[in-house]
């Protein structure tokens, strides 16, 4: 009975369609939006705010004397013990990337194609795109540069930083 609710169940999920592609939201019709500047900037506010809420929060486990027994956090912090394949260190990673990409993005694609930029908009992803060089060579050993980019040591990172300053 068990295989069969299984099989089941597996059936179903292959029925259901896996992507929903809406034709109203393609990044073609978003860049050419008025204020699509606005909006991004927006958007990148609320990733800084998931990333410092990454960040910090992990930050804060392993620099102090707090024994997080009742947190849903990585108990391995209080050792300490920071490894790479840990699930909050690799989601502080990634929302640091998250971060850059978007900045990126919205400084070389979003800005150019909406005319109606303003001076703080682009302001806001500059920051942002600075702020993750700035995270990452700060709170690790090394991460990559770009996307799918070789990977930097935090020196190169903050050298990164610089120039991009």
């Amino acid at each position: 009975m068990q295989r069969y609710l299984l099989a089941l169940a597996f059936a179903a999920t292959l029925a259901l369609p896996a992507c929903v592609k809406n034709p109203n939201v393609t990044e073609d019709v978003y860049i050419s939006n008025p204020n699509a500047s606005r909006s991004w900037a927006n958007g990148l506010r609320r990733q800084l705010a998931v990333t410092m809420n990454a960040v910090v929060v992990n930050s804060e486990l392993m620099s102090d004397n707090y024994f997080n027994n009742y947190t849903q956090n990585s108990k391995v912090f209080d050792i300490p013990q920071i490894d790479y394949f840990d699930v909050d260190v690799n989601t502080a990673q990634a929302e640091v990337e998250r971060l850059r990409e978007m900045a990126l993005y919205g400084l070389n694609k979003v800005v150019p194609a909406d005319a109606s930029t303003t001076a703080a908009d682009k302001a806001t992803m500059l920051f942002c795109h600075a702020f993750s060089y700035l995270l990452s060579g700060e709170l690790f050993v090394a991460l990559p540069g770009s996307s799918l980019g070789p990977v930097l040591t935090s020196n190169e990172l903050f050298t990164t930083l610089i120039t991009h300053i």
